[in-house]
C-alpha cells in the first residue's frame, strides 16, 4: 500500500516543489478572494476566516480545490459556496450545541 502511495507522484509535470510553490500561490490568492467575498457579504473577519477553514477541512471540496490548484486551473467559486453552506450549517450546529450544553449546565434546561 505506501509503496502505491509513493508511486503516484513518480510522474509529475514537473519538479514537485514547484508545483507546490506555484499552486500555494493560487490558494492565497483565491482563498484571499473568497474570504474578502465572505466579509463584502456581511461576514466578520472570524467569520469568514472560519468558513473558510472548514470548507478547505470538507473532504470533497479540499480535493477538488487542491486538485484544481495542482493542475493549475482556478478553483470553482460554486463549489466554494456550497462547501461555505455546510460550513456555515456545521458551525451553526456545533454554536447551538455549545449553547444547549451551557444552559444544561445552567440548570436552564432539564436534563
Amino acid at each position: 500500500m505506501e509503496t502505491e502511495h509513493a508511486n503516484q507522484f513518480t510522474d509529475l509535470p514537473g519538479d514537485f516543489d514547484d508545483i507546490v510553490r506555484r499552486a500555494r500561490v493560487r490558494a492565497d490568492a483565491f482563498t484571499h478572494v473568497m474570504i474578502s467575498a465572505l466579509i463584502d457579504e456581511g461576514l466578520t473577519e472570524d467569520q469568514a476566516g472560519s468558513v473558510a477553514a472548514h470548507c478547505l477541512l470538507d473532504e470533497a471540496y479540499g480535493v477538488a480545490f487542491i486538485g484544481a490548484l495542482l493542475g493549475g486551473r482556478t478553483p470553482d467559486p460554486e463549489k466554494f459556496l456550497d462547501a461555505a453552506r455546510g460550513a456555515v450549517a456545521r458551525l451553526d450546529d456545533k454554536k447551538t450545541v455549545a449553547e444547549f450544553e451551557r444552559l444544561k449546565a445552567e440548570g436552564e434546561v432539564e436534563q
